[in-house]
């Protein structure tokens, strides 16, 4: 893709403006406008897959302030070795710091076993398992601190709980 991108770069162009980004990003969208109608591509969706994207949108719209920069206090991370990447982090809403997310993310590779509290070594109290990959079960011991099984692409939403909190629940 940046391979594509530098070549679409005039090779006369002194640098890339502001005028450049806008158009480029436009033609971008149309060329995708397609791809990304999920109704051209109603036959061939699989029903878990889309109810579990449909609240992943409706998570992120209920949280808008996911799309800020991250905060001093927030961190995304990054753990890769030559078979596998895995992708966590943790945000805390700014106006009511009780309220956090974790993100852990399988981005590609072989199978790994994560413990979230070598991952979260910070966070002492438990986790509430807000939304997981479709085919991912966690048990009340995983989210306690048992190895989890991630494989490729799949991902795990969790919200910290206080320390002393005995709730180790999945949101509905």
């Amino acid at each position: 893709m940046a391979e594509h991108c530098a070549r679409a770069v005039p090779v006369k162009t002194a640098g890339i403006d502001v005028f450049w980004l806008k158009s480029f990003a436009r033609q971008f969208m149309e060329d995708v406008h397609q791809a990304c109608n999920v109704w051209l591509h109603a036959d061939r969706l699989q029903p878990t897959q889309a109810e579990f994207n449909l609240s992943l949108r409706r998570f992120r719209q209920a949280r808008p302030w996911l799309g800020d920069n991250l905060g001093p206090a927030e961190r995304l991370n990054l753990l890769a070795i030559p078979s596998t990447t895995i992708f966590y982090g943790l945000r805390w809403e700014p106006h009511n710091k009780r309220e956090g997310v974790a993100l852990v993310a399988h981005m590609g590779g072989e199978t790994m076993e994560i413990r979230l509290q070598e991952l979260f070594p910070s966070h002492s109290g438990g986790w509430k398992l807000l939304l997981a990959s479709p085919g991912l079960e966690l048990t009340a011991a995983e989210l306690a601190g048992d190895s989890i099984a991630l494989s490729d692409s799949q991902a795990l939403l969790l919200e910290p709980q206080p320390r002393f909190s005995n709730s180790i629940s999945r949101e509905k």
